[in-house]
This record gives structure tokens, sequence and C-alpha cells, in this order.
């Protein structure tokens, strides 16, 4: 299977109903038209440049002076202007002067650059949305879409208005759309104390009343867990441990704590900045919280030793004593020199972990495990069966499969990589993940969220080499 119908089933399937454009940047041949409606052909958008030398352009396709004076009119004055690049379809030109074209020839490709002020408002229109969805790729392959089971309100297309709302879910049952004013959310957990700002949190979850543990999630998918205050805060008048939101009408709203079941934040545009640790590493504790932190400043201190974070590829804690396995392929193995392990969070706070509550430590920036580990060497361990009637829902699981007894009938899969699953299409999320796994090999792991009896945990597979 070709990687990019890969990545654009991810964006344009799983996520959401986009328009019918790729926004990996290859696009299909479609007809255009020019401002006036006539018909400018087929074509295939190459590029969209806001600044384009008017020179370079007038050489191109031979601007004259009212060309020029009528782009002027249509607001594209100046030494620069915006052009759309195409490739056209062109039928060829007969042999003999007086010939008649041969609708059955086949045209000839052209790349042309014509000005933006060319185009009908539809086509102009279509380009820009390409244009803004082609710039926000990254950003929306990156992004968390799903959380603890439910979707983000995020923005899908260029028209649409900013901001969504957060949804905020009562104990009774209820829910309420709104911004959230709380600009953070303190938490008491068995390593320390900390607050992380609202504006890198995707969810936060609170425990039944009954001695369950609160839960923040943040937008890299890094799960804290405790117990969770909220800060009072003066400048945007919250009380301690008061939710205040404003709706959709700009009314403000104050709702206590003790009300609150769980928060799933609308995804934020600049929310994934400045998350980036030189050095950092996915620490998995064993009462089930993982972060992306910088442990130690970059280095682990085994006995007497240092070893820097870039030679080692994981750390797992086995009976007290730290194993090390380096990316040479060698082994070291000791007892951490620190009871307490510095870790700088990628969320912000800065903790210190007292080393036997830390499970396993990744330093591969390219393996980012959430809940159970699974490992697989052929997609066959790894086949399902679902509810013809039922997307998602397990039919059953295989003894031999790696999911048997981590997996059960009924189980409903809700995300596959933080995105939405297609259960209808002939070739489903599932499918489409495992050719990636095994075949394309342009992934090595996937995290499937799962939901049980009104409760969602994470599953993690990997590929190995047999």
């Amino acid at each position: 299977m070709n990687p990019s119908i890969f990545k654009m089933r991810l964006l344009s399937v799983l996520v959401f109903a986009l328009p019918v454009f790729s926004v990996s940047g290859e696009e299909d041949f479609r007809q255009w038209r020019y401002f006036n409606d006539a018909d400018m052909g087929e074509g295939k958008l190459l590029e969209y440049n806001t600044a384009y030398p008017l020179e370079d352009l007038t050489k191109e396709i031979q601007l004259t002076e009212d060309r020029i004076k009528w782009l002027q009119e249509q607001g594209q004055s100046g030494d620069f202007v915006r052009v759309v690049k195409l490739t056209l379809k062109v039928p060829p030109k007969p042999k003999e002067p007086d010939a008649k074209p041969d609708p059955k020839a086949e045209p000839e490709l052209v790349d042309v650059t014509y000005p933006f002020a060319y185009f009908s408002s539809a086509d102009q229109e279509y380009v820009m949305d390409w244009d803004w969805l082609r710039q926000r790729e990254p950003f929306f392959k990156k992004c968390l879409h799903i959380v603890l089971g439910e979707e983000r309100g995020i923005r899908k297309s260029r028209p649409e208005p900013e901001p969504k709302f957060d949804v905020i879910y009562l104990r009774d049952g209820s829910k309420k759309r709104g911004i959230v004013q709380n600009t953070s959310f303190s938490l008491h957990a068995k390593y320390g104390r900390f607050a992380v700002s609202r504006d890198k949190l995707s969810a936060v979850q609170f425990g039944d009343g009954k001695g369950g543990h609160d839960l923040l999630v943040g937008v890299n998918n890094n799960r804290l867990s405790g117990i969770i205050d909220l800060p009072a805060d003066s400048g945007v008048g919250v009380t301690a441990n008061h939710l205040v939101t404003t709706n959709e009408s700009g009314q403000s709203e104050t709702i206590r704590k003790e009300k609150l079941s769980r928060i799933i934040f609308r995804v934020r545009p600049d929310e994934l900045t400045d998350l980036n640790l030189d050095g950092s590493a996915l620490v998995r504790l064993k009462n089930g919280d993982a972060f992306d932190a910088r442990v130690s400043g970059g280095e682990f201190k085994i006995g007497t030793r240092r070893i820097a974070a870039a030679q080692v590829s994981s750390v797992e804690v086995i009976e007290g004593r730290a194993n090390l396995i380096m990316k040479s392929g060698g082994k070291e193995i000791g007892d951490f020199s620190e009871a307490d392990l510095p870790m700088e969070l990628a969320l912000g706070p800065s903790i210190n972990v007292y080393r036997a509550y830390v499970g396993q430590i990744y330093c591969d920036s390219n393996f980012r495990p959430v809940g159970k580990i699974l490992t697989a060497s052929e997609p066959r361990v790894l086949t399902l069966s679902f509810e013809r009637d039922k997307p998602g829902v397990l039919r059953s699981v295989s003894r031999s499969s790696v999911y048997y007894e981590v997996l059960e009938k009924g189980d409903r899969i809700i995300s596959i990589d933080g995105r939405i699953p297609d259960f209808d299409s002939k070739d489903t999320t599932y499918e489409l993940i495992l050719e990636s796994l095994f075949e394309d090999k342009t992934a090595t792991y996937f995290v499937l969220d799962v939901e049980r009896d009104g409760f969602t945990f994470s599953v993690t597979v990997r590929a190995t080499n047999g």
C-alpha cells in the first residue's frame, strides 16, 4: 500500500470529513474555471504562493499593462502577487494547420502559473482551503483528536470560526459546553505536588469520590494521577476548587469541583509548542502514570557512573535495579545513585520521583507506548473479529492472539493512534494500520484505546523482528 494513501486516510477518513482533496500535497485532476466562468480546463493543483514576484510572473505569462492594472484593481498591487501553480491537461495541436483536434489524442501536461485573481470565486476558496490544510497537516498528525473515549473539539476547515468549546461532564450525567477559564490544575501525586497549565491538557478525569484517583491527560497523551485541586486565580475570577466557564453566549458559570466528572478540552492551535525537551524520555511508573521528561539533567547516574540518555535505548527497573539497554546493543545493570530522580516534565513542572516507583524509561523518541505493551512478529497473531452490526466491537479473541486475556468479547475499539477509527470501509482502519506495520513498514507500533463497561484503557502493539 502506498504510504501517502495511508496518511491521507488517517487525516481525511479517521479524523473527520474534510473537503475532497489530499492534504499530503498530491492532488487529483479537477475542472478549473476563470473569474468570468470560462472553462480553464482540467488541472492538478501544485502550489499556492502569496508573494510571487510580479516581475517573474510578467515574464512567464507576458502580462500586459492593462492586465497589471486589472490585477491592481483586484487588490494585487505592489511588487508581489498571489499566484496558483497548476498542471493543466492541454489538447495537442493538430499537425496540419487546417486539421481538427483529435478528441482521442492524449493531452499534454503543462505546468502553468496564473494570478490568483484569474480564478473563479469557488476555485479561490478551494485553493485557500487546500493551502490551510497543507499548513495544518503536521499539527493534525500529531495532535490528540480523541481522549478517554471522547472526541475533542477541533477546527476542521479554514472557514470555521474559532474557538471550539470545551465539554464539561457533571456527576449527575449532564454536560455543558464552554471555555474553561481556570488557567491551571494542581495535582497531589505520590511523587509530589505541582500544577499543570490548562493549555497543556487534553482532558481531566475526576475520581469516583470513593478513593479513586483523579487523572490529568496531557496534549501529548501523558497520564498523571493523584488528587486534583483547582487553584484560585484572581486574574480570571476563579476561587479555589471551583471551575469557571464562559458559555456560547459569553456568560460565566461557576461549578464546584465536587460536581465535576470529566473535562474534555478543545484542540488549541498552539497546544503542542514547547513540548520537545532535548534528552527527554518517556517515563512509565508502576502505578500506570506515564510522562515525557528529561531525567536527571539528561543522564542516568548508576553507581559512580554517568551515562548519557542519548546512548540509552530503554531502562527497566527489575527487582529494584536499573537495567539499561544501550543503543549500541550492550547492557548496563546497576543501582540508581539517587534515591529521588529529578525530572523535568515536558508539560512544564519539575518533580522528584522515588526510584522504586519507576517501571520503565524509553529514551527512543519514536516509541511512546500507552498502557499495556504487546509485541507481535506477524499480523496473524493480531487478527481480530468484529461484530458486523456494531462497528469496532469485538466478536471474539483467538487463543493464539497476543490480545488473548487482554481484550475480550464485547470490548469496543474507540481510537487508533488517537484517531477515530473507520470500521465501515472495505479497508478498515485496523487493517490499514496492520499493513503499515508489517507490509509498508511505515510504522513500528500503534496504540488502541478500548472501552469496556463504561471504562477505557489502552494497549500498545509493537512490531518485532521475530
